[in-house]
C-alpha cells in the first residue's frame, strides 16, 4: 500500500533527470546512466587516461601539429595542382585559406560546445575515443549528471586534458571540414554551370546540424524536426513528414563533398581510421597492433595506450618522404634480398604502382606531397648545416 501520488512524482523526478542527463551527456550518458552507475575500472580508465594527457606540453604539441597540418594542407594540394598543369584547381584549393578565416568563428563555437560537453561534435572518432570509449566517456558524464555540485565540479576539473584535447581538436576538424567542403562545392559549381545560390544553398545544407552531412545525420535532423513539429512517433503524419524532409535534404552528390571534408578534418587531426583502404604498409601494420591490444582490454590500454595518432603521424612524414617520394617518381628500385632494405624496397615499389595507376587527382596530390616534403626535409638539412638544428 504505496502512496500513488508519492510514486507518481518521483517518477516525474526521475523521468526529468534523465531528460536533464540527455541534455547534459547525450544519448551514451543515458544508456549509462539507465544501465547502472559506472563501475570503478570504467573511472579509473577515465582519470588515467586524463592523467596521460594532463602534461602542456602534451596540449601544446597537439595544438601545434593541428595549426600546422592546417596551414600546409591547401599549400599542398595547390602545389599538386599547380605542377600537373592544373592551374585553375590550384587557385581554388589556396581559396580554401580565405574559407578558413569564414569558418574561424564556427570552429571556436564548435570547440567550446565540446569543452563543456567532453564530446566530439563533427565526427564521433578521435584521439581520446582510441582508448576511452564510449562507455568510457559516458561514466564521466554519468557522474557529472547524477551526483552532487561538488562531484560534478570534481569530475569536470578531472576530464579538463580530454576537454581541452577534444575541443582543440574539433576546432581544427571544423575549419578543414568546411574549408574542403566550400572549395569543393565552388569546384563543383565551376565545372557543372551551378549558380552562386546552389553553392550558398549546399552550404546550408551541409553545415545546417554541425555534424557530419551523412545519410544517418539526415535521418536524426527530419525524426527531430517532426518531434519539433509535435507530430506522433510512428504515426502515418510522423512517417510522411520524415520521409518528406528526408527527400529534400538528401543529395548524394553533397553526401560525396562532406566526405571529402571528412578526410580533410581527420588528415589534420591524424585521426583516420586504420581500417580505411587506399592507406600504406604502416597503417596496415598498425592496424594489426591495434587489433592485438584491443583483446588485452583494460591491460592492452595500460602497456600501450594509442596506437592510431602515432601511426598517422608517421605515415605523414613517410608518404613525404624525399627518399621514397624520388625513388617512386625514377622508377630506380635498388635490389635488396632481406632485412630492412627488402621491406624499404617494397615500399619503394608500392611507391610506384600507386603513381603508375593513379587518377590525375592522385597524381596530384602526390605531386603536392613531394613539393611539401622537398621543403620540410631541406629546410631541416639547411638548419642543420649552420648549426641552428643540433641534436
Amino acid at each position: 500500500g504505496g502512496n500513488r501520488d508519492i510514486g507518481a512524482s518521483r517518477l516525474v523526478d526521475e523521468a526529468r533527470k534523465v531528460v536533464a542527463l540527455a541534455d547534459a551527456a547525450g544519448d551514451a550518458g543515458v544508456v549509462g546512466a539507465v544501465r547502472k552507475t559506472p563501475g570503478v575500472g570504467k573511472m579509473a580508465m577515465t582519470v588515467w587516461v586524463n592523467g596521460l594527457l594532463s602534461g602542456p606540453k602534451t596540449q601544446l604539441v597537439n595544438a601545434l601539429s593541428g595549426a600546422l597540418a592546417t596551414a600546409v594542407r591547401p599549400a599542398e594540394k595547390a602545389a599538386g595542382r599547380f605542377f600537373t598543369g592544373d592551374v585553375r584547381g590550384a587557385m581554388a584549393q589556396l581559396a580554401q585559406y580565405n574559407y578558413i578565416l569564414q569558418h574561424a568563428g564556427a570552429a571556436t563555437r564548435l570547440a567550446i560546445k565540446t569543452l563543456k560537453s567532453n564530446e566530439p561534435i563533427l565526427l564521433r572518432g578521435g584521439k581520446v575515443s582510441e582508448i576511452l570509449d564510449a562507455s568510457g566517456q559516458e561514466s564521466a558524464a554519468v557522474m557529472a549528471a547524477k551526483y552532487s555540485f561538488l562531484t560534478r565540479a570534481g569530475v569536470g576539473i578531472a576530464t579538463s586534458p580530454t576537454r581541452v584535447l577534444q575541443s582543440v581538436d574539433e576546432f581544427f576538424k571544423q575549419l578543414n571540414y568546411r574549408s574542403q567542403v566550400m572549395a569543393d562545392l565552388q569546384a563543383t559549381a565551376a565545372q557543372k554551370g551551378y549558380d552562386d545560390n546552389w553553392v550558398r544553398e549546399s552550404a546550408e545544407k551541409i553545415f545546417t546540424r554541425d555534424e557530419l552531412f551523412t545519410k544517418d545525420s539526415i535521418r536524426r535532423q527530419a525524426v527531430k524536426a517532426a518531434h519539433d513539429e509535435g507530430l506522433e512517433p510512428g504515426s502515418k503524419e510522423f512517417n510522411r513528414f520524415v520521409r518528406r524532409y528526408y527527400g529534400e535534404m538528401y543529395d548524394k552528390e553533397l553526401v560525396q563533398i562532406a566526405n571529402q571534408g571528412k578526410r580533410a578534418a581527420e588528415d589534420v587531426t591524424f585521426t583516420r581510421a586504420l581500417d580505411e583502404e587506399g592507406q600504406g604498409t604502416i597503417i596496415n601494420r598498425s592496424k594489426a597492433i591495434q587489433d592485438i591490444k584491443a583483446n588485452f582490454g583494460f591491460a592492452g590500454n595500460l602497456l600501450l595506450p594509442f596506437v592510431r595518432t602515432p601511426a598517422q603521424l608517421i605515415e605523414f612524414f613517410h608518404r613525404r618522404s624525399l627518399g621514397l617520394a624520388t625513388e617512386a617518381l625514377r622508377g630506380n628500385v635498388a635490389e635488396a634480398d632481406r632485412g630492412f632494405a627488402a621491406q624499404f624496397q617494397r615500399l619503394r615499389e608500392n611507391g610506384i604502382k600507386e603513381l603508375a595507376g593513379a587518377t590525375k587527382e592522385q597524381r596530384a596530390d602526390f605531386m603536392g606531397r613531394l613539393a611539401v616534403g622537398t621543403t620540410l626535409y631541406g629546410s631541416i638539412a639547411t638548419a642543420a648545416s649552420m648549426d641552428m638544428l643540433t641534436g
